[in-house]
């Protein structure tokens, strides 16, 4: 049943990535060219600020999920109801203070930013873009976060994919009708109100929840260890947005979050793919299976490490000529910006190698133990991007990012390998010299021949050529550095 809902979970997850990324590239594009790149810009920077409620949840979902794993594993209903009371609990205090920032966003938001813009349009737009943060964050979260712990992720995913389709085509009549950006995010706000809806409807159809059970200040252990970990990851995806709106210019937003649609879609694509594994990980963990939970996580420490090279090699290559196609009628900006692409792409090429690790670390609750490392990683990030944006631009940020990653992607391989799976870190440099090697064999062929990019079409050919360049790169590699996974993965494929 296990590998059922693994695969169950994967396919929906892709399936939604897919979707999401598609649909993503329509609706900004549609924005830039009918609104203009300021307007881009400013809805870039309140999505931003909007997304610093994530601060609200203070790390408690990522704590509810692994108080959830034992309950569920052993069918302990009392137990399951008075973690689902207490995170119920937990999160209308949080739908308060969402309301309240929401509403003090909308009235300091447009004094202290030098948008170009009316202050009631800017206001009215947060106050509607909020709508949507509130129905996301408040109202579904914890039937959510059941159903992930449960290991039924497609649920979601499923029901995200039928509304990111859905806004996706309303939001393109609304644009044809004549609609104004305000009309446009008000439809996105309605139709994601459907996601809190669904994911009630199947908690309560499928678990007998007492959600009115008393509780205790020990129902949810270690609610508040989690606190530093959710601020910094929360920081590190919003300090650059937020840098460039209060020491640069919103054209400057616009400009990193076009690029950032891009790397947006990969990472949401590969934390998409690695639910499931985060899932089986967390029952493995609370089950007690040590060395089926060590053997997994080294597959996919080597699976990540692969789809990192894959994955990254390709945009590295592929993110500066998608920009200039995708803006190719969009005057009133230079999109056109290789050294930033590049720190971008090694920033998040490394936060695509931390996966695995900060994945065993979230699910087996080693929280207090990991904090002061996202402290650091948060103060490296915030100091070297306002140190460096005024004369940089979007290169400071992006190499304040960069670092920052780098950082905590060492410290978590370090934590893991000796406080958790208690291995050598003889592994950890082996794998590194494999993804060494197949950067510059990819590297090495593209230099002798890269094909150019001048249209669509051109584009679709170069991603083909790009994509069986790093396969075939780091599959070579990894062929001679990792045969025995190769072997075990074809011997499990042929039982399937």
């Amino acid at each position: 049943m296990g590998h059922k809902l693994l695969a169950r979970n994967t396919v929906t997850a892709i399936i939604y990535q897919v979707t999401s990324v598609l649909c993503g590239f329509v609706l900004p594009r549609l924005i830039l060219a009918t609104f203009g790149t300021q307007t881009n810009g400013l809805v870039s920077s309140i999505t931003q600020f909007i997304q610093v409620i994530n601060l609200f949840d203070l790390g408690i979902s990522s704590v509810i999920v692994y108080n959830l794993y034992k309950p569920l594993a052993t069918e302990d209903l009392n137990r399951l109801s008075k973690v689902v009371s207490a995170a119920d609990g937990f999160f209308r205090i949080i739908g308060i203070a969402l309301v309240c920032y929401i509403i003090i966003l909308a009235v300091i938001y447009p004094v202290c930013v030098d948008s170009g813009f009316d202050y009631s349009f800017v206001m009215f737009l947060i106050l509607i873009m909020g709508i949507n943060a509130f129905g996301q964050y408040y109202l579904g979260v914890v039937n959510r976060l059941i159903l992930i712990a449960d290991q039924h992720n497609y649920i979601p995913y499923t029901t995200q994919t039928l509304t990111v389709i859905a806004n996706t085509i309303l939001c393109l009549v609304v644009v044809k009708l004549g609609g104004s950006i305000h009309a446009v995010k008000l439809v996105t706000s309605i139709v994601y109100l459907a996601r809190p809806l669904t994911y009630a409807i199947c908690v309560r159809n499928k678990y007998h929840i007492n959600r009115r059970i008393k509780t205790d200040k020990n129902t949810l252990d270690q609610k508040w260890n989690g606190i530093a970990q959710h601020i910094s990851s929360v920081i590190l995806d919003s300090t650059d947005t937020i840098v460039l709106t209060l020491f640069s210019t919103l054209i400057n937003v616009s400009i990193y979050n076009v690029y950032y649609l891009v790397i947006a879609g990969i990472k949401g694509f590969i934390i998409s793919l690695t639910g499931g594994i985060n899932s089986l990980l967390g029952n493995l963990w609370a089950d007690n299976k040590k060395s089926l939970f060590v053997s997994t996580f080294h597959l996919f420490e080597w699976s990540m490490s692969m789809a990192t090279v894959i994955v990254f090699g390709c945009v590295g290559y592929l993110l500066v000529p998608f920009v200039s196609l995708y803006t190719k009628d969009v005057n009133d900006a230079n999109y056109i910006q290789s050294l930033f692409a590049f720190f971008l792409c090694l920033g998040y090429g490394f936060y695509s190698l931390r996966i695995p690790y900060s994945s065993v670390v979230l699910q087996i609750g080693h929280y207090k133990q990991t904090q002061n490392s996202y402290v650091i990683s948060v103060l490296i990030n915030i100091s070297i991007s306002i140190i460096c944006v005024s004369r940089y631009g979007l290169v400071g940020v992006a190499v304040g990012t960069f670092l920052a990653m780098l950082f905590h992607t060492c410290f978590f391989q370090f934590y893991v390998y000796k406080r958790v799976i208690n291995k050598s870190l003889k592994s950890i440099i082996r794998l590194y010299i494999s993804i060494l090697l197949s950067f510059l064999l990819g590297i090495l062929i593209n230099m002798i021949y890269m094909p150019a990019v001048d249209t669509v079409f051109h584009f679709i050919v170069a991603c083909i050529y790009e994509l069986l360049i790093w396969c075939f790169v780091t599959i070579s590699i990894n062929l001679v550095f990792y045969r025995s996974n190769f072997i075990y993965i074809f011997v499990q494929m042929k039982k399937t």
